[in-house]
């Protein structure tokens, strides 16, 4: 009986079995084909190259970003160093000098020093134009590698030279790295009474302690409305974005789903904790307004209005691409 059991359960499933492999042989056979002829491509680009090619270069910042490109717009790939600092500032500090900066025409252009940073205390202001970095120039240097020059060990300096309007010579800067802990809720404010505004800049480690302790600052039993201004932020930690959330949907809301074809990837993320005790006005009608991307109610780059006609709103929002260091 065993052996006859054996022997159906063979003829209807060995089949698909063998199937299944020679699909799984045939797709590695593609694969291999695939990496020798990247390979043979990349033998000729060594040779014929007029400088020797990087082969980290070619590999972590050419090859395999086009291929997630091609596969899928959405995915990304980091080095360690990229992923390193990627973790950096999800977890909300790093050691540096504190300030940001911008670009601007080949330019690095200082946007403001962290309040209490070492920046701030040596005096270095906003509008400054940092032209060196320890004797490395700036010029068309991009922003993210002026930052990762500013950025390094607790206590060791960092020489930077800038051009200030007004003087007619540099002035130098010897700065000494210290901790900077970023806050991802920047600003919290009134606008008017009973609407209030918020504007989170990142979804970090903390982001959802931080802003449920805006609102109670703020007194949330008097938010009748609120503007979440959630513009430049390029998103984050999936557990901070549901803790946000926790703040304005229904226990056990669905917040993300994540679907895959690998066994375990179907994910279902749901609120944790009740929405915070807003006015009952705030809960019913819905009047959380929220701005993403460079749009705020309007075409990209317009400025921001109320209905109450105020513009203080707009003198609180900070500029668009700018780095830390």
């Amino acid at each position: 009986m065993v052996v006859l059991i054996c022997s159906i359960l063979g003829g209807i499933y060995g089949p698909r079995i063998r199937v299944a492999a020679a699909a799984s042989a045939e797709d590695q056979n593609d694969v291999d084909g695939s990496l020798k002829s990247f390979t043979r491509v990349y033998d000729v680009v060594e040779q014929n190259f007029a400088d020797k090619p990087n082969p980290d270069k070619a590999i972590y910042k050419g090859a395999i970003p086009g291929m997630l490109r091609t596969l899928d717009p959405h995915s990304n790939f980091f080095d360690p160093h990229d992923f390193e600092a990627l973790r950096d500032e999800q977890k909300g500090h790093y050691y540096g000098v504190g300030m940001t900066v911008q670009g601007r025409n080949g330019k690095t252009i200082v946007i403001a020093p962290f309040k209490g940073s070492p920046a701030y205390k040596a005096g270095i202001r906003p509008g400054d134009m940092i032209t060196k970095v320890n004797g490395d120039s700036t010029e068309n240097m991009d922003t993210t590698k002026v930052a990762d020059k500013l950025k390094g060990p607790r206590g060791t300096p960092v020489d930077i030279l800038v051009l200030r309007e007004g003087s007619s010579e540099p002035i130098a800067f010897h700065v000494i790295r210290d901790e900077i802990n970023r806050e991802s809720v920047r600003d919290a404010f009134w606008v008017k009474p009973g609407i209030a505004y918020v504007e989170i800049e990142q979804f970090i480690e903390n982001t959802g302690r931080d802003l449920k302790l805006r609102l109670e600052k703020l007194g949330q039993n008097n938010i009748k409305g609120l503007i979440l201004d959630l513009r430049s932020n390029p998103g984050g930690l999936l557990n901070e974005g549901i803790a946000v959330a926790d703040q304005f949907l229904d226990k056990k809301a669905v917040v993300v789903s994540h679907h895959g074809r690998l066994a375990g990837a179907d994910l279902l993320r749901r609120t944790r904790q009740p929405r915070a005790q807003l006015s009952s006005r705030c809960a019913s009608e819905s009047p959380v307004r929220v701005g993403c991307g460079d749009r705020f109610g309007g075409p990209a780059g317009s400025r921001p209005r109320l209905d109450s006609g105020r513009d203080d709103l707009r003198q609180r929002l900070g500029p668009d691409g700018v780095s830390a260091g």
